[in-house]
């Protein structure tokens, strides 16, 4: 009976946390979707109005930034980079996300208006490139992390019986 308690259990825990995987890597690709739309914010306004890279953030509006606190870190608090950084496992970004928002915010505002065009574009499709990966990834992941439960649970009662 243990024995059976045990399986069910070890299968129980492995497929709790394979669901919150697939809802984290959703969650992951929202917060790209956001951090895309706002880079290419970024350098539509750059391009048509000259318009500073804090006064652009100031303005802009997105449900997810705003709710994680990323915008307002960004604008008030600290820099865009570190925002990246503090606000990084609350949008379920990768090591690598972070990596590469840290170097975009990091030259925000310091360069002519064709080079932070330029730039915005480069990360842009950095971003675009991310995204693409992460959304053709997710089905083979969600089967993965669906069915690693239950084959745990076959293992563990191999191991047992």
């Amino acid at each position: 009976m243990l024995r059976i308690l045990g399986i069910g259990l070890i299968t129980a825990i492995v497929s709790i946390w394979g669901e919150s995987l697939v809802v984290r890597q959703k969650k992951r690709i929202k917060a790209l979707e956001a951090l895309l739309r706002l880079a290419q914010s970024l350098e539509a306004k750059v391009r048509s109005f000259h318009t500073p890279v804090r006064s652009i953030l100031c303005g802009y509006k997105d449900e997810l930034l705003e709710a994680s606190g990323f915008l307002e870190l960004a604008v008030f608090g600290m820099s865009f980079a570190e925002a990246a950084r503090q606000k990084a496992d609350e949008l379920c970004l990768d090591v690598s996300d972070v990596l590469l928002l840290s170097e975009f915010g990091d030259g925000l505002g310091q360069y002519s208006v064709d080079e932070e065009l330029k730039r915005c574009a480069y990360y842009t499709g950095e971003l675009k490139r991310r995204l693409d990966t992460a959304r053709s990834k997710l089905p083979g992941e969600v089967k993965l992390f669906r069915s690693a439960g239950i084959m745990c649970g076959i293992l563990a009662a191999v191991f047992l019986i």
